[in-house]
């Protein structure tokens, strides 16, 4: 305190003649020393010795109130302490260890007029009117600092400070103060504010500070105890640092902050730990960030339009409640954002906007639990490090957006995410999601879409999810590397991938739909591969640039493809299973002119698949494995050929003859058995000896021929059906044949060379029964001349009712071929419709038929139909069961007006059914005209009440696709038609019909 004694003595040292004068002139020489050294600051200590009373004169030491400039020194150790009777504004005051003051509903105002400090240190302060609060204005000049150490407030304060001087609260170790009300620090000074500095003071009740004058705002240096709220605002500028790590600051109520920096200051929130929900942080516009060891219950924290040359930290906190951090564009670049090992419930979003990179669990155990969903947007080109060093978990959806173009580097430290992951980037820059070496695993569906401005490199690492319903899009990257991922999408696409990078696909065990194509701008040299992978949807590979495309190019590198596979190039190699196998349980589809080279192919699953060449190379498949499991089969959409090797384990190949299978010379297979075989035409190049492997769908027919000379090519089917319905008439044989094979026929052909060779027919299934075989010694085999069949002979024989027979000579000329009896009770043979007609009387509809070698046979039933579709049944015959002709007839008495489809149902005693080919017959009130079977495939018959002149065939826009000549058996073949709709216009004597017609 500035001493106003000597000024005292000065100015009553000539009046002083004895000490009664100087006693009656005290006040008055007072009075005139005040005025004559006004600007002075009078120092007045409180004594007490008249009372309690401010205003008594006799309670100071100067024996006068203090005036505004008084410099008010209150000791401790007093009987007696100051009670305010009005609010009182003085210079400053000092209150002394012990002191006391009790402001009785009334305010004290200290103006720093004359620049003095103010001290409230070890004192109590008091107030007796229980309807008001204590208010303490403060205005100090320029360094001229207040102080409140060791001190008890027993009611509710309030500071109101104007001026430029600092506020220091428990500023020294040991000086904590102990305030039993609500506290408010109303601040609008520019001088600094220090709160619980250097001890912790205790706030029993609400904190409040508000900033209206730009200023350091420094709390809790030693940690702090609020039993209720807490409560900062700042509008304006300066540094907002609350807490430290090393002490905890304790609030029971609910954390209010609002802070928007007109001048960019450092906000610090550190180890705060509230306890009541409700209060938000809202911080705008600071110098970076510091929040860490903070545990925190808030509607709210949100960090707006950080900046600066400054970092922001956002470590070892456990928050409830959503929080949110948005960089600003001014954040200096090298500055950059940082969150560690928090734990944090409810939503959170980062949004960058600057050239700084967000780490997010940068370092080793440094991992972030979120209970919410997480947004990352950025808008910037600073890079995004996600569960970079340790693992992070992300317990509801993560969703990372980018706008602007830079690195996204995600799960290095692996990662837990229990919703749904999804990522955009439709600008540039690498994206790059996990390691292999750790797990990331997602609870929900994975939605990645990337289209590259400028291509980036993209990897997905070892990530595995749980739930379908995403897709994964990357267009236009720099190569790619996707593997050990187990996925569940709707579809997984990388298309125009391109530059000097590598494409690999290693390892996955993907559920969903997979394209890979790359782009002509792929640099050579830069290829792609595709390893071990598991793929349970459609898989598309496609080639477009000058580098080579790889599939299962090492050892046990072979992929699983459980749907249908496709492979096309317009650009450089396709080598596919070259050193391992594929497999593949769908259709296999190829668009080429050249550059696609297969190897080991296993074709398995339960479901039916084709092969097909949608361009012109042809399909060379060099080690072809069935292994189908069910009724599961392949059918040829195109010829296939094998130069080396097919196995037979499971499932058969449907040939045609348009899309043949074919073996190359010194091509073998081997396991064919009747659940894994060809049942259609096999075509075999060269001079090796050869097993056809052909058959019905049930049953292995198999054809051997002898080695024929080089150059040779043969084709052989076997077709279960009677020789009869294919114009093949059994009843023309030669003297020495008694019976021919009502059932079957193999259909074997020389393509090319003059070879002669021995043929070997395997009988049994589909045309067994007791009686089918029942001498082999008298079996021969039979070859339809064109005209008749001829004796082959037998030049042996192995089983009984099933096994093989072969011809008793080298065969020079190619046909049908079937099997023929010499004994006309032995080998019965399946029954023989040698003939079935229909014609058109008064009575009705007759049916005649004709059969021979009937044995162990049951009856026929006559059946019609007014489509050739759906039939009914119209009578019953029974068999006569001999071996010699029969001949039977039926009329039908009420046939149907219009075309009339009929057909025997022909059955044996053991329950075997045949059926005839179908006849029809016109009754009037016909049908403008008739086609059936409708849909077709080969052949088809066009019927019509009138004699038809015309037949043309269009497509559905009405473009002309063919004109047929009219047949007399009404039979026109229709196998060159592709799959479709087409419209069939028929003219006959009266007009033109038209109907359509499905081919399948």
């Amino acid at each position: 305190m500035v001493s106003n004694q000597p000024c005292l003595i000065f100015c009553l040292s000539p009046f002083i003649k004895k000490k009664a004068l100087f006693m009656k002139q005290k006040n008055l020489l007072i009075f005139l020393c005040s005025l004559l050294f006004a600007p002075a600051a009078f120092a007045q200590t409180w004594d007490g010795s008249a009372g309690t009373s401010w205003n008594t004169p006799a309670n100071w030491s100067t024996n006068t109130v203090p005036l505004t400039t008084g410099s008010v020194i209150i000791p401790g150790s007093l009987t007696n302490y100051p009670v305010l009777s009005a609010s009182v504004t003085i210079n400053s005051i000092d209150m002394r260890a012990g002191s006391r003051l009790d402001f009785n509903g009334f305010s004290l105002t200290t103006t720093s007029a004359s620049s003095d400090y103010n001290y409230l240190i070890g004192a109590t302060l008091n107030n007796s009117n229980a309807a008001t609060d204590i208010v303490i204005n403060i205005s100090t000049a320029p360094g001229y600092h207040t102080y409140v150490r060791s001190a008890t407030v027993n009611d509710n304060i309030t500071f109101n400070f104007t001026g430029p001087a600092s506020f220091y609260e428990a500023d020294n170790a040991g000086t904590g103060n102990r305030y039993t009300g609500n506290v408010t620090f109303n601040y609008a000074s520019t001088g600094a504010l220090y709160l619980s500095q250097g001890d912790t003071s205790f706030y029993n009740g609400n904190l409040v500070i508000s900033r209206t004058g730009a200023g350091l705002t420094d709390a809790f240096n030693s940690g702090g105890v609020i039993g209720g709220n807490f409560s900062f605002t700042n509008n304006t500028a300066g540094n907002s640092l609350f807490g430290i790590v090393s002490r905890k600051t304790s609030i029971a109520g609910t954390v209010n902050i609002a802070i928007n920096d007109t001048t960019p200051g450092s906000f610090e929130l550190l180890r705060l730990v509230n306890q009541t929900a409700g209060g938000a942080i809202n911080v705008q516009n600071s110098r970076g960030f510091d929040i860490r060891n903070d545990t925190l219950i808030v509607s709210a924290l949100s960090v707006t339009g950080y900046q600066g040359a400054d970092y922001g930290y956002l470590y070892e906190n456990k928050i409830t409640g959503n929080i949110s951090f948005v960089e600003s564009p001014a954040h200096v670049a090298g500055y950059h954002t940082y969150a560690r090992a928090n734990d944090i419930t409810g939503n959170t979003g980062f949004t960058m906007a600057s050239s700084t990179t967000l780490y997010e669990a940068d370092n080793a155990a440094t991992g972030n639990r979120y209970t919410g969903n997480v947004t990352i947007t950025a808008s910037g080109t600073g890079a995004l490090y996600l569960s970079d060093g340790d693992t992070s978990s992300y317990n509801g959806n993560l969703v990372i957006s980018r706008t602007g173009a830079g690195l996204t580097d995600a799960f290095n430290g692996g990662g837990i995410i229990g919703g749904n992951f999804s990522f955009i980037n439709n600008t540039a820059g690498n994206s790059l999601f996990g390691i292999t070496s750790r797990k990331t695993s997602i609870a929900g569906t994975v939605n990645i879409a990337i289209n590259n401005t400028t291509p980036g490199g993209f990897e997905m690492l070892r990530l595995v999810n749980q739930t379908a319903g995403g897709a994964i899009n990357v267009q236009n990257s720099r190569g790619f590397d996707i593997r050990n991922d187990t996925l569940i999408v709707s579809a997984l696409s990388v298309t125009g991938y391109q530059g000097a990078d590598y494409g690999y696909l290693f390892e996955n065990n993907i559920t969903g739909n997979v394209t890979i194509t790359d782009g002509a701008a792929h640099v050579a040299g830069y290829h792609t591969y595709i390893r071990a992978n598991i793929i349970a949807g459609n898989t598309s590979f496609a080639n477009n640039g000058p580098t080579t495309f790889y599939d299962a190019d090492n050892a046990g590198t072979g992929n699983k493809y459980i749907g249908n596979l496709s492979y096309a190039t317009s650009g450089s190699a396709i080598n596919v299973a070259s050193s391992d196998t594929n497999e593949v349980s769908g259709n296999l589809a190829l668009n080429s002119a050249s550059g696609i080279s297969l190897n080991w192919l296993k074709f398995n699953g339960t479901t039916n698949g084709t092969i097909e060449q949608t361009g012109t190379q042809p399909i060379i498949i060099p080690q072809l494995i069935m292994e189908k499991t069910g009724t599961g089969r392949i059918t040829l959409n195109d010829s296939v050929t094998v130069p080396t090797s097919l196995f037979f384990n499971g499932g058969n190949i449907l040939s045609t003859a348009a899309s043949k299978l074919i073996f190359l010379d010194n091509a073998t297979h081997t396991g064919s058995s009747a659940a894994s075989h060809v049942a259609g035409p096999v075509t075999k190049n060269g001079n090796d000896a050869f097993t056809f492997p052909t058959g019905t769908l049930t049953t292995l027919n198999p054809v051997t021929i002898t080695a024929p000379a080089a150059g040779a090519v043969f084709s052989a089917q076997y077709i279960n059906s009677n020789p009869d319905n294919d114009g093949y008439d059994t009843s023309m044989r030669a003297a020495t044949l008694l019976r021919i094979s009502g059932c079957e026929y193999w259909d074997v052909q020389r393509v090319a060379g003059t070879s002669s060779v021995n043929l070997t027919l395997g009988f049994g299934q589909p045309c067994v029964s007791a009686v089918y075989i029942t001498d082999p010694s008298k079996i021969r085999v039979a070859r339809w001349t064109g005209s008749t069949w001829e004796n082959l002979g037998n030049g042996g024989s192995t089983g009984t009712t099933s096994g093989t027979i072969s011809t008793a000579g080298a065969v020079s000329n190619f046909s049908p071929f079937t099997l023929a009896s010499v004994d006309i009770i032995a080998n019965p043979l399946p029954v023989q419709l040698t003939m079935f007609t229909v014609i058109k009387k008064r009575e009705g509809a007759y049916l005649q038929w004709q059969t021979e070698n009937e044995i162990n046979f049951s009856h026929f039933e006559i059946e019609k139909s007014k489509d050739g579709n759906r039939f009914a049944s119209v009578g019953l015959v029974n068999a006569n069961n001999t071996p010699v002709f029969n001949q039977y007839a039926l009329l039908d008495k009420a046939p149907y007006s219009g075309i009339n489809f009929y057909r025997l149902k022909m059955v044996d005693k053991n329950g075997k059914i045949n059926y005839s080919k179908i006849e029809t017959v016109l009754f009037s009130g016909a049908l403008a005209i008739s086609i059936f079977p409708n849909p077709g495939k080969d052949e088809i018959k066009i019927l019509s009440a009138n004699n038809i002149k015309t037949i043309e065939v269009t497509d559905v826009s009405g473009k002309l696709i063919k004109r047929m000549t009219v047949s007399a058996d009404n039979r026109y073949n229709v196998s060159d038609l592709k799959h479709g709709i087409y419209i069939i216009k028929v003219t006959d004597e009266e007009k033109t019909h038209v109907s359509k017609l499905l081919i399948q």
